[in-house]
């Protein structure tokens, strides 16, 4: 079995951050503990200015935000989403219909 060489881990690392810069995206430093509400905040600034469809990602991001936005990045589990998405499940719209 073919093992992989040392340190492509890093440089796969190192492009995908420097691709990151280019585009314009939040950059975090390296052992940064960085909550989903910061990163959302860095993440809607950027579609504002690159996406027509930015106000779909705001309000996708007000409710998740609502549900999971102090913790932090590396802390979000499945079971957390699955939380999330049986919470929007039970969520009303004005009209009393769900969500979607």
């Amino acid at each position: 079995m073919h093992k992989p060489a040392r340190g492509v881990g890093g440089a796969a690392q190192v492009q995908q951050e420097a691709s990151r810069i280019r585009l314009g995206l939040p950059t975090a430093p390296k052992g940064a503990r960085v909550t989903f509400r910061e990163v959302a905040k860095d993440f809607l600034a950027w579609s504002k200015t690159n996406k027509r469809s930015w106000r779909r990602d705001a309000l996708s991001l007000r409710h998740l935000t609502r549900y999971i936005g102090d913790t932090v990045l590396s802390e979000i589990t499945p079971s957390d989403v699955d939380r999330y998405r049986e919470a929007r499940r039970s969520d009303k719209t004005p009209k009393g219909g769900p969500p979607f």
